[in-house]
């Protein structure tokens, strides 16, 4: 399966870290694609790296479209999407994984299943379908994230086609299709938010360090 990470020019320094995690972390029979902009020469560990534009004309209020129009490049009827600062750390849980793959696969009325788990949650906030699996209420905020998801890939388009920025992706009150997850949390991962302290070699050094 395709697994789409967008970025922007500033993130383009932490590939090489999130690249490793990814390797360590994802099956190999995942496919890695890091969207950014511009030319980018540092080392992946392990993925590809696509070019966008040049630059990103429009700025960040071009950033749907842009991902549109890759997407539409795509045949894969589902892909994983996430913007690219989110750094695993947990090895990912494949049982889980594919048993809401297989749920969305079976059923057309759901269009996304998190590999996370928001700690906005509450349990009124979703119904359980077994032990583990939950569906969100229509009620729940974060419907639509930019963390990791498992996304069908048309359905992702007509999302994106309504709006023009991440922001407005997260602010979605309602989707028209169900969300589904795993309080088991198939995909474990933080968020790194480019701060000063992230962009110094020697904090990228000393976090492989203690991800081995």
């Amino acid at each position: 399966m395709k697994v789409i990470l967008v970025g922007y020019p500033g993130s383009k320094k932490i590939i090489p870290t999130s690249s490793y995690l990814i390797d360590k972390y994802l099956p190999k029979n995942f496919d890695i694609y890091f969207l950014n902009f511009g030319e980018y020469d540092q080392k992946i560990v392990r993925g590809n790296y696509v070019c966008l534009d040049d630059e990103q004309r429009g700025g960040v209020s071009s950033w749907s479209k842009y991902i549109c129009n890759y997407l539409l490049s795509l045949s894969d009827k589902f892909i994983v999407f996430s913007l690219d600062d989110y750094f695993l750390s947990k090895p990912l849980c494949e049982d889980v994984f594919k048993k809401l793959l297989n749920l969305m696969k079976n059923d057309n009325s759901i269009g996304a299943a998190k590999l996370g788990f928001s700690p906005s949650y509450r349990t009124n906030d979703y119904t359980l379908i077994d032990d583990n699996i939950y569906i969100l209420k229509k009620s729940a905020v974060c419907q639509a994230t930019t963390q990791y998801n498992i996304w069908d890939r048309e359905y992702l388009m007509s999302i994106l086609e309504k709006i023009s920025n991440p922001w407005e992706f997260e602010g979605i009150a309602v989707l028209d299709k169900d969300v589904i997850g795993s309080l088991s949390v198939p995909l474990k991962y933080r968020s790194e938010e480019h701060t000063s302290e992230l962009q110094s070699r020697q904090y990228l050094v000393c976090r492989l360090l203690l991800e081995k």
